[in-house]
């Protein structure tokens, strides 16, 4: 059994650590592949270069911040505007992807928000392999990543 499906709106602490491992933690700011100051796992809201180094668990909090308020919400619209209940693992899955790549590829055309919006879960499933390349170039860190988030979503579990 994969659990229960409702509508949900919070990714939960597992989901949240799934998301972190392929983040990576960084204690020190940097700039992100597009140049954005970034800090912990991904933190960018108010990050300056001369921002204070984190500790492993501000860093937790920010991430868990960060999905409640900006990553969760739109999944959430979305699945609840096509009557499409989730269990957490399917929702955390989403949401990591969301998180990854942005909300808006949860548009009308994208393939993931296209998949979502047929209420098929194997295609849902699938859509997430679509998105492991940056600029052309298919990238095994998120051919890595959209296969576990694939996984999480049609079996939920946990890679």
């Amino acid at each position: 059994m994969l659990g229960i499906r409702r509508y949900r709106t919070d990714v939960s602490t597992l989901g949240a650590r799934f998301i972190s491992q392929f983040e990576g933690f960084r204690a020190r700011p940097y700039h992100d592949a597009v140049g954005k100051p970034t800090i912990g796992f991904g933190h960018t809201e108010g990050v300056t270069m001369q921002s204070k180094a984190l500790t492993l668990a501000k860093a937790r909090t920010l991430l868990q911040s960060d999905l409640t308020k900006t990553y969760a919400p739109p999944v959430a619209r979305l699945l609840k505007a096509e009557g499409i209940k989730t269990t957490a693992a399917e929702f955390n899955a989403l949401v990591s992807a969301v998180y990854n790549l942005g909300p808006g590829i949860l548009d009308r055309g994208r393939t993931l928000g296209d998949a979502i919006r047929s209420k098929d879960r194997h295609r849902i499933g699938d859509a997430f392999l679509v998105y492991d390349k940056a600029d052309g170039q298919t990238l095994a860190g998120l051919t890595r990543r959209r296969h576990a988030e694939r996984t999480l979503f049609l079996t939920g579990k946990y890679s």
